[in-house]
C-alpha cells in the first residue's frame, strides 16, 4: 500500500529503467507518474511485465493488477481513451533477487510495443 509509505527520493527519469533509479538491491519500491499524449481515440490494451509487483493506473482508474511476489509476470488490461492527454501511474515493488518492469501497449493504429516514449511527458 503505496499510501502509507513515505518517500525516500523523488526525481525524475525519462525511461522505465530500475538500474537508474533504484537505491538498494532489494525491498523497495517506485512509483512512476507521468501523462499519456492519444493520437487517437479507441481501445488500448497495457501489458505490464514485472518481477515482483506492479499496477497500472490510467486517469486514476486500475488498467493492471499485476501485484504479489512473483518472478516475471505479464498481465494484461484495456481501456478506451480518448484522443489527449491522460494520467498514467505505474506502482512497483521490488522483493529480492531479479527485478524487471517493462510497460507495452497497442491501439488503433498502433501494433504491440513498449510505450512510445512521445507519448509520455512529464505531469
Amino acid at each position: 500500500d503505496f499510501s502509507k509509505l513515505r518517500a525516500k527520493k523523488i526525481g525524475t527519469v525519462t525511461t522505465l529503467d530500475l538500474s537508474k533509479i533504484k537505491m538498494r538491491e532489494d525491498n523497495y519500491g517506485v512509483i512512476f507518474e507521468a501523462n499519456l499524449r492519444i493520437p487517437l481515440a479507441g481501445e488500448y490494451t497495457f501489458y505490464l511485465a514485472s518481477d515482483d509487483g506492479s499496477r497500472l493506473f490510467i486517469d486514476q482508474q486500475k488498467v493492471v493488477e499485476n501485484d504479489s511476489l512473483h518472478a516475471l509476470t505479464e498481465k494484461k488490461g484495456k481501456i478506451w481513451l480518448s484522443e489527449g492527454k491522460h494520467s498514467i501511474r505505474i506502482e512497483y515493488f521490488e522483493n529480492s533477487l531479479e527485478e524487471m518492469l517493462l510497460l507495452d501497449t497497442e491501439g488503433p493504429h498502433l501494433p504491440r510495443t513498449h510505450l512510445p516514449m512521445a507519448m509520455v511527458y512529464l505531469k
